[in-house]
């Protein structure tokens, strides 16, 4: 592309997200002034217990000093009894809170419930939550009651009861938001599109399946999920059978080294950048200065500890330390002599993988270590299953030459059948897979689910090898997973608290807003670091 057409595509993308941009606003605008608005200010409002001061807060203090600390689903807010016809409608929520907290709307009227909205938690990052509900028939004296049921406090600050028409204005607004970004980022993109080519030497097809990889965790990772139970079945075994594919023997002092360089040091590195990220969140959440260092030092200890409770919105990165333990582990295993002992080794360890749980409960230890520890037996497992999957099928040319070209067809037909229905099986009739958690169901139909639906991704994405170009963006993706992999749990948090489109059930709308933000971050991170190494370069000319 010549640099001509290259700006011109910039300059492009640029107005249409100013245009996105300036369109958002307006419609925000509109939204705070609109005359669709139609409850009543909530200082009007009644409550319980409590009364109006900068917002309705609840917290232990006021359960301790009414006895309520034996109540269940303590309602301390209610109003604002006034009639609505029949229609759709929605209800947005401004709060602040410490603690992750479960909050429900009930409906009712005349002490009938008539509705009961889905639950939501109420992250302390975030400061606004949107419902929607359908009334069936007119009712003359509507009213909210929110229900209290978590530790620490809760600031309800607004509820506003809005018809059809602001519901529809107020997600349009944030699809013109995020729209925006994405087209600053691709115009990012195409103004820096020497930054998103496969650097040399690269498997293309390898780049794919880990691309495919990070999808599958993206759309595992959003709540009120239906399908997770499948995607669970295979997408972090892949991860895991791929290491064992690139698995390399080495002097076990440069082995060491890599490890820390590839898992250890960007596992803190990425803990630390989600803890910055953080940070906007709690200026939003009106934490004073000190109390944003203490809660950075939290994170920071946390993430040290490798507890995941503790961490800053990065717990998927467990998996980078247990990755190199079980790298290590499988290392050393190979140094054994005896092919027969080294597979028994292999063997014992899936099995107390499997057991790990009821052996815990037995001795008396954690069924979850820091930093993912508990996974590595069963990680060792499917590494060793990798690595053969290696030695014995993708390095014998003779037989790729049938499974990707003579008998593609027949070959991914026979691994994709296997390997989900081995998941689906599992599913019916045992327990689902979720490696962190050590939970397998059937440990076979467990190993033949992960092991063929691996194969067979692996397979598609070797026979789409000559058929794509190098600069897909799949592949890219693929090629920069780590980057991806660390801010999943970051897309997830701010596409359920920024754009409200993502509220409620709409998982599909979660994974491809949080696809969206990942993205853009990583655009804008390859476009700084790309300025500052031009700097860089500048101030070194002489």
């Amino acid at each position: 592309m010549s640099k001509k057409n290259m700006f011109s595509r910039y300059f492009l993308f640029l107005a249409a997200a100013l245009c996105l941009f300036v369109l958002s606003l307006l419609s925000f605008s509109y939204l705070n002034n609109s005359s669709h608005t139609l409850s009543p200010d909530i200082t009007n409002w009644e409550s319980r217990y409590i009364s109006y001061d900068n917002g309705w807060i609840f917290d232990e203090r006021i359960m301790r000093e009414n006895d309520l600390s034996e109540e269940e689903n303590l309602e301390f807010i209610y109003g604002p009894f006034m009639p609505l016809t029949k229609g759709s409608y929605c209800v947005t929520v401004r709060y602040s809170t410490e603690y992750e907290q479960t909050l429900r709307i009930y409906a009712f009227e005349n002490e009938d419930n008539i509705l009961i909205a889905e639950p939501t938690v109420l992250h302390p990052e975030g400061k606004e939550v949107c419902y929607s509900f359908d009334l069936l028939e007119n009712v003359d004296n509507f009213e909210i009651r929110v229900c209290y049921d978590g530790i620490g406090y809760v600031n309800i600050k607004d509820i506003s009861v809005h018809d059809h028409l602001w519901k529809n204005l107020y997600y349009i607004r944030n699809l013109l938001a995020v729209s925006a970004i994405l087209f600053l980022a691709l115009g990012l993109m195409n103004l820096y599109n020497s930054l998103f080519v496969l650097p040399d030497g690269h498997r293309f097809w390898m780049d794919l399946v880990k691309g495919i990889g990070i999808l599958c965790v993206f759309f595992g990772h959003t709540d009120n999920n239906p399908y997770t139970w499948i995607i669970y079945g295979f997408h972090m075994p892949l991860f895991f059978i791929i290491s064992g594919i690139l698995y390399k023997n080495e002097s076990l002092g440069r082995f060491c080294t890599k490890l820390i360089k590839r898992y250890i040091i960007p596992y803190l590195i990425f803990c630390f950048a989600n803890s910055l990220l953080r940070i906007p969140y709690m200026f939003v959440g009106n934490y004073t200065f000190g109390g944003i260092m203490s809660k950075l030092v939290h994170y920071w200890t946390g993430s040290l500890k490798g507890v995941w409770r503790e961490m800053p919105n990065c717990m998927p990165l467990w998996f980078l330390p247990a990755l190199a333990l079980s790298l290590l582990l499988f290392r050393l295993i190979c140094y054994i002599p005896f092919k027969s002992l080294k597979i028994l080794i292999i063997c014992l360890s899936g099995l107390t993988g499997f057991l790990f749980n009821t052996l815990a409960s037995r001795f008396g230890i954690p069924d979850e270590l820091p930093w993912g520890l508990h996974t590595v037996f069963m990680d060792i497992s499917l590494i060793a299953s990798g690595y053969g999957i290696r030695k014995y099928i993708l390095d014998k040319p003779a037989l790729m030459e049938t499974l990707t070209k003579k008998k593609k067809i027949p070959a991914l037909i026979f691994a994709y059948l296997i390997g989900t229905g081995s998941i689906i099986i599992n599913h019916i009739f045992f327990a689902d897979t979720d490696i962190y958690f050590n939970a397998y169901g059937n440990i076979l139909l467990m190993y033949s689910g992960a092991v063929f639906t691996s194969m067979a991704v692996i397979l598609t994405c070797m026979i789409l090898d000559d058929r794509i170009k190098n600069t897909n963006l799949l592949a890219i993706i693929g090629c920069n997973s780590l980057f991806f992999f660390s801010f999943d749990f970051w897309g997830k948090t701010l596409a359920m608290t920024i754009p409200k489109v993502a509220s409620g059930n709409k998982w599909i709308t979660v994974f491809i807003l949080k696809t969206v933000f990942i993205f853009s971050l990583f655009v804008f991170w390859k476009c700084l670091y790309h300025g500052a190494g031009s700097l860089n370069r500048l101030r070194k000319e002489p």
